[in-house]
């Protein structure tokens, strides 16, 4: 993994094989990611399940009782929204005793994948927000199950996948999940995609297989930094629109018309869809110099 954006792809994949194990009880999908020196903790138990053994043991237990009671929960990947979301008045506990209220809030990374596990008794849901750390191999470090409300998500539900390719690279070909470099975009972004292509003279299409030449890819992001710098919504679309009042003409009337239509909303979500942008210009600097093209395999 080289980069964020690579390690949340590779947590898609360990959560879709623990999300598997929730929904069936079979969690043997979810072993081969463990590391041997991996821990489980849950906020509600005292007592971590530490190693290899202890972990396997644990979901294998949990499988069973799953499958016994046929009392399978709900589950959903997520993406962590910011990177706080403090709960207020919230009862502190010392000891056993009620000593007072206070706010309490849980530090995490924004963007990062996570799993939400829904469980309905008695008319009642409880949720789970199962957090995942990988170490540098990409094995599950961690496992640890939080209370949600310490978080603030987003479901993650369509996406789109990214990966780059040579020149030599032949169209159509076949595409793998495993591919090189991939990573997922999900459609709270494609806003973002839609516009900023369409500034740099390419067409995105969330339902197509596209190959995008890399200039136009990292003039899209050019376009994206320019939008999200600037000091006002009017200052952002005249800019990448090309408004000359003067002249009374607009360079480009197809990214005005998409500025019209959703470029306030993706004004107003420009500091949380930042995390997005980032990544993906990290994601770039470390494919541009070798890679000619950017791959999109459609939803």
């Amino acid at each position: 993994m080289n980069c964020r954006m690579e390690e949340n792809s590779r947590l898609f994949d360990v959560l879709c094989a623990l999300e598997k194990g929730y929904r069936t009880g079979d969690f043997g999908e979810l072993f081969p990611f463990l590391a041997q020196d991996c821990v489980m903790e849950s906020q509600w138990v005292l007592t971590p399940n530490i190693g290899y053994d202890a972990v396997v043991s644990y979901f294998t237990g949990k499988g069973k009782t799953l499958a016994k009671n046929d009392c399978f929960p709900d589950c959903s990947i997520v993406e962590l929204v910011g990177n706080c979301n403090p709960m207020e008045n919230a009862t502190v506990i010392v000891n056993g005793k009620e000593t007072g209220m206070s706010s309490a809030g849980l530090m995490y990374t924004p963007g990062k994948l996570c799993m939400l596990m829904e469980q309905t008794i008695n008319d009642e849901t409880n949720g789970v927000i199962v957090d995942v750390m990988l170490d540098e191999a990409g094995m599950i470090k961690r496992i640890d199950l939080c209370m949600p409300e310490m978080f603030k998500y987003r479901y993650f539900y369509t996406y789109v996948c990214f990966f780059p390719t040579t020149a030599d690279w032949e169209e159509g070909e076949e595409y793998h999940p495993d591919q090189e470099h991939l990573v997922r975009v999900s459609e709270d972004y494609y806003g973002e995609l839609y516009l900023f292509l369409c500034c740099a003279g390419y067409r995105f299409d969330e339902y197509e297989d596209l190959r995008i030449p890399m200039d136009h890819w990292c003039k899209a992001l050019d376009y994206w930094k320019e939008f999200i710098s600037a000091a006002s919504f009017d200052e952002a679309f005249e800019k990448i629109a090309g408004v000359d009042y003067d002249n009374g003409t607009i360079q480009n009337p197809e990214a005005g018309i998409r500025l019209g239509r959703i470029g306030k909303d993706s004004w107003d979500n420009r500091y949380t869809n930042r995390t997005m942008f980032d990544g993906l210009i990290e994601w770039t600097n470390l494919c541009k110099d070798t890679y000619a093209f950017i791959n999109t395999y459609g939803w």
